[in-house]
């Protein structure tokens, strides 16, 4: 059976999923502002307890009656004081799904795109998106030093640099030997030793060495992380991919 594509509009109208904590949504409410401020309709959906949080530190001013965007709850299961990042989880994996598609059914107008936190998936997001027959945008929330952890993980590990296992021995050979950004006090530590390493890391000959290896792995990090793409830039194509008169067909077509 020949599938239906799905309806197209003229305004795209968003909807923002973050995972309900703190950190992940600060980041989509970011992401959502400038998509917005882009001429995007955006609806940005939290759970209750997350969303009075949000009210009750300010996190809504200047959005709260601006046209094009509205916030909208769905139920946690769960009351302020015993609220827990695994007790949510375990609530939105089991609810989530449901809540999410009965108040989309009831907006204003059809949802054109969904930028859900990737954490999200466990909530089946991307199979509401192929129900809702829309794309679906995976935002990766979390801090850039903790993505790059992750993505090298692996490769630590093969080189024998992780796990450290609390071993002090351990991080000081690395930082003292393999990288050369430190300086070995050895066991016996006394305040005038330590007094004496110090002066000899801000004025002798042995800090300056320091300084200077920290320097250049400073230079190396950001010769890594460079890109040709300014977040502004990075934005522009979001909201241009947002733009097209999306098809979507199922999970093979989602982005």
């Amino acid at each position: 059976m020949e599938a239906v594509p799905a309806i197209e509009h003229k305004k795209p109208h968003v909807v923002f999923i973050p995972f309900p904590s703190q950190s992940h949504m600060k980041c989509m409410l970011k992401l959502a502002r400038l998509v917005h401020h882009k001429g995007l309709n955006v609806t940005f959906i939290n759970t209750d307890s997350t969303h009075k949080r949000l009210v009750k530190s300010g996190g809504t001013c200047g959005l709260d009656e601006a046209p094009g965007f509205q916030f909208k709850t769905v139920p946690d299961g769960l009351s302020y004081q015993i609220q827990t990042s695994e007790r949510v989880s375990e609530y939105l994996a089991d609810n989530f799904l449901d809540s999410f598609l009965d108040l989309v059914g009831r907006l204003d107008t059809p949802v054109t795109c969904i930028v859900s936190d990737g954490v999200m998936a466990f909530a089946k997001m991307p199979y509401a998106a192929e129900k809702l027959r829309v794309p679906i945008i995976l935002h990766w929330t979390f801090a850039a030093c903790g993505f790059i952890g992750f993505y090298q993980a692996k490769v630590l590990k093969e080189k024998g640099l992780v796990p450290l296992k609390g071993d002090q021995k351990i991080n000081c050979a690395q930082i003292c030997k393999e990288w050369e950004v430190g300086m070995d006090m050895g066991r016996n530590v006394k305040r005038d030793e330590v007094e004496k390493r110090v002066r000899e890391l801000m004025e002798g000959v042995e800090g300056a060495r320091v300084r200077k290896k920290a320097m250049e792995w400073k230079k190396m990090a950001e010769i890594s992380t460079a890109s040709p793409l300014t977040p502004c830039i990075q934005v522009e194509g979001i909201v241009g991919m947002l733009h097209l008169p999306f098809v979507s067909y199922g999970l093979s077509q989602l982005i």
